[in-house]
């Protein structure tokens, strides 16, 4: 999903950071790395928007599952 979207001209690195059972959802947290630059207008909001825009092809890659769009979100820290 991310290859395909804008974001694959950032160096985007992606991991899942934690995976929970929480009948009956499913919770995964991933880590999304990129390398924004210094004047970009790239934000939090931005990104979210990006991933809900490419949210029908994940739901796809798994199986049909339904992700709740409201429970998506997007925190930027920098190194």
């Amino acid at each position: 999903m991310i290859q395909q979207s804008t974001l694959r001209d950032l160096q985007p690195l992606v991991a899942v950071t934690n995976l929970q059972n929480q009948n009956p959802d499913l919770k995964v947290q991933f880590l999304l790395s990129i390398i924004i630059p210094s004047r970009s207008p790239i934000n939090a909001s931005a990104i979210r928007n990006l991933l809900l825009s490419e949210l029908q092809l994940l739901e796809n890659q798994l199986n049909g599952s339904d992700i709740d769009r409201g429970r998506i979100t997007v925190i930027m820290t920098s190194i």
